[in-house]
């Protein structure tokens, strides 16, 4: 009897541990985009040509959305034209097995506008299949860049992207909270490292610190905390799926209306050229920063956990009187048998 109970509480303790991986964990719906990179393979071959020379990628993080404004000194280290076609993917996802053995989808962008050398280019849409690892989903926003042999372009892109659709899921758990994602890893698309790149986010609506959940990498940012301002400098990079950025922040908010928010992308596209200015007039009171893991979620007890519970007390109670009744009757039978004699 005794074995017989051992057994089923260490088949019931075998059924939570498997439960939780029986849903694949990750940040879903998050606001968030690659690097721009190239779209058909034509244009892969001719990418290898073209060095993403530095890039300053500005990000203000709101309770909701977030707007983002990415500056990139782009060099052509061939001897000859290129013109190659580019862009960003719209809705697409990623399977981050290599660095988080997680999911992240995410959102499309909204009131995307790039310049190339301060004018402002057209913008089409793309269903077409890239048969690329950064964007085989098929629609993309494209442009076409012309660069000139041994010369510089700077490409300037501005977009808002909603963060109050995301959630967190590990196992059947899910919680909704801001989720901001920035794939660098499609950088390494172009030729070379990329020389030298900085991120800077910019706390707004009274967010604080204390109000970020979580980030991967944990500690690739430094915090000035008195200015709301988290900045990752790199050099000397060939971006892979570690360095890619996830954010969470903040819970979702019911009554939010994002076409609201769209519809002040002129006001947000200005306030966010600032931004670089003001991380320069206070670069320096950043200190180094270790936050949580955005894809953890808050101690919790799943349903199957709670009947798995219920039902090892149900039998675990009893297996426990039944052995100690027995222990105590073989010791008084014991004791008796001595008195006897």
């Amino acid at each position: 009897m005794k074995k017989f109970y051992l057994i089923i509480l260490c088949l019931m303790i075998a059924i939570i541990n498997a439960y939780p991986n029986a849903a694949q964990p990750g940040v879903f719906n998050a606001g968030g985009t690659k690097n721009f990179s190239p779209l058909f393979p034509e244009d892969s071959i001719n990418s290898k040509k073209i060095q993403m020379k530095t890039e300053f990628v500005s990000v203000d993080l709101y309770k909701g959305y977030a707007v983002v404004k990415g500056v990139y000194r782009m060099f052509n280290v061939s001897g000859h034209e290129v013109k190659i076609k580019t862009g960003y993917p719209i809705n697409d996802n990623l399977h981050a097995g290599g660095s988080h053995g997680t999911d992240i989808h995410f959102d499309s962008l909204y009131k995307i506008k790039v310049l190339v050398n301060g004018q402002p280019v057209k913008l089409t849409v793309s269903s077409e299949k890239s048969q690329r690892k950064y964007g085989d989903k098929g629609n993309w926003y494209v442009w076409e860049t012309t660069y000139p042999p041994d010369s510089f372009v700077k490409i300037e892109v501005y977009f808002i992207m909603n963060t109050n659709e995301s959630y967190t899921r590990q196992g059947y758990n899910s919680e909704k909270k801001n989720g901001f994602v920035y794939i660098l890893e499609s950088g390494s698309s172009w030729a070379r490292d990329i020389d030298e790149g900085d991120i800077v986010m910019h706390l707004n609506d009274g967010l604080r610190i204390e109000d970020i959940y979580g980030i991967s990498p944990s500690s690739i940012f430094q915090v000035n905390e008195k200015m709301g301002l988290l900045w990752y400098n790199f050099r000397d990079l060939k971006p892979t799926d570690k360095n890619n950025i996830i954010v969470t922040y903040f819970k979702n908010q019911k009554e939010f209306i994002f076409p609201d928010v769209v519809k002040k992308s002129d006001e947000l596209f200005t306030k966010i050229d600032g931004l670089e200015k003001i991380f320069k007039d206070n670069n320096e009171g950043f200190a180094a920063f270790t936050f949580a893991s955005p894809f953890e979620l808050g101690v919790y007890w799943e349903f199957y956990e709670i009947l798995a519970g219920i039902a090892l007390i149900i039998i675990g109670l009893p297996a426990v009187v039944i052995i100690l009744v027995r222990r105590r009757l073989k010791k008084r039978k014991k004791n008796n048998s001595h008195i006897n004699l």
